[in-house]
């Protein structure tokens, strides 16, 4: 097989392992010392978390890349899966995607490296499709002479393989139910996995307010200085962070590398989650790197991503798009369907079978006026339509209010002509059914 283009690669990729996910670092482990890969950055930053880690990162790298008056701007690559439409949206370099080129370059020095890690070994090392990409992206990282580099944990954070790189900051947003038959079936067993990335002497920012037992454990153990999220049950001595509605907007505080109190006050209501701003903003405050309140204020107001409750337009009609696929997730979708008032809400939803699909419904089926279920596309784990269906009403969903059947884009259709103005309508339940919906709205806006 002729492999040249970056859609060979990929297509090779995925078969070179016989299982999506096989945990471990000994298999990477041996690829990276094969390649002699150094540290990918002056400052490594690795991110775990249940959800949220995309809004951080997003967060965090445009505060680290805001040019201080009379100097350069720093230069930041983040690594970050699952992608929507492209897979060059995994690895981005001062905000933009690395082309084709770069990545195919990137693929084959790994491919080479790992044939001769086999072949020293006695065995072929089998990487699956994500520690392929990950060496790939510390490639990347390595050769660009990087200021900063944000690392996502694809899954859990112990024996994922961002774990490979010893990081000097570790950030974990939150601890939620997700991914049990490999993480475990509780809140206590999956902050220990995601507790894998702190490293003696490094300090670690937490932005779950209700974090488990275990996560205090692993901290007192494993890192040097931790950073929490200011909540009911965070201990009571050590430094807290935290951005909160106030009569005046929203005020955040946090602390600084040596340990003083910082206070902004005067912000606006952000984008992304508060939450996940406020872990940013500590991550920025260690790293010396945190602008002033002004800019803060405007990124906040100003910086959103894609697939988080993001606006768009289909059809001449407003879409939000958001890729919540786990109950805590869909919590946080809820809240902002909330904020709806005297609006009918429109969902077309699609799920992973692997997902507590019952407890994503419960929370939407008070809210939702009206549901779709389509079937999607190319994708393997997806719950049947017929199946989700049927759990709808076995979580009390009116029989009249949802329909299954057909694809995404009929979804769309149906409801664009068929619903009054004024309606919210929400795509949601997993990355790949935002990817469809995303897809369709960016064909057609080609064609306008």
């Amino acid at each position: 097989m002729t492999v040249s283009t970056l859609a060979d690669w990929l297509a090779r990729i995925e078969q070179l392992h016989p299982e999506n996910i096989e945990l471990g670092l000994d298999r990477i482990g041996c690829v990276r010392r094969q390649l002699g890969l150094p540290k990918p950055a002056t400052t490594v930053i690795s991110i775990a978390g249940t959800n949220g880690k995309g809004s951080v990162i997003r967060a965090l790298q445009v505060l680290l890349e805001h040019a201080a008056p009379g100097a350069a701007a720093p230069r930041a690559g983040v690594y970050t899966s699952p992608h929507l439409l492209r897979f060059n949206e995994r690895i981005c370099i001062g905000g933009q995607s690395v082309c084709d080129a770069t990545l195919v370059q990137a693929f084959e020095r790994v491919e080479r490296a790992r044939r001769a890690a086999g072949e020293s070994a006695g065995a072929e090392l089998k990487l699956t499709y994500f520690e392929f990409t990950t060496l790939a992206a510390l490639c990347i990282f390595t050769d660009a002479a990087l200021d900063y580099v944000l690392l996502e944990v694809g899954l859990g954070g112990r024996l994922d393989a961002v774990n490979l790189v010893d990081a000097d900051l570790a950030l974990i947003t939150n601890i939620a139910l997700d991914h049990e038959h490999w993480l475990g079936s509780t809140r206590e067993a999956i902050g220990a996995e995601k507790a894998g990335i702190l490293r003696p002497g490094a300090d670690c920012v937490i932005g779950d307010p209700d974090p488990p037992r275990s996560l205090f454990d692993a901290v007192q153990t494993d890192a040097a200085q931790a950073y929490w999220a200011a909540g009911e049950h965070t201990p009571v001595a050590g430094h807290k962070h935290s951005l909160l509605a106030t009569d005046s907007g929203f005020e955040w505080f946090g602390v600084d590398s040596s340990g003083n109190a910082i206070r902004y006050a005067g912000l606006p209501e952000p984008q992304l989650a508060a939450e996940n701003w406020s872990t940013a903003m500590q991550a920025a405050a260690l790293l010396d790197a945190l602008p002033d309140r002004a800019v803060c204020a405007e990124l906040m107001a100003s910086v959103s991503i894609t697939g988080r409750f993001s606006s768009h337009r289909y059809r001449g009609k407003p879409v939000q798009l958001d890729v919540a696929h786990n109950p805590a997730a869909v919590a946080r979708l809820a809240q902002m369907l909330q904020d709806q008032p005297g609006r009918p809400i429109y969902m077309i939803f699609a799920a992973l079978a692997d997902k507590r699909v019952d407890a994503m419904l419960q929370q939407l089926i008070p809210l939702v006026d009206h549901w779709i279920f389509p079937q999607l596309r190319n994708c393997p784990r997806a719950l049947d339509a017929d199946k989700m269906l049927q759990n709808f009403h076995a979580q009390g969903g009116n029989a009249k209010a949802g329909e299954a059947g057909g694809s995404v884009q009929d979804a769309l259709q149906k409801l664009s002509a068929g619903r009054p103005d004024g309606a919210c309508l929400c795509v949601s339940g997993s990355f790949f059914t935002v990817a469809e919906a995303l897809e369709l709205i960016e064909r057609e806006q080609t064609f306008e």
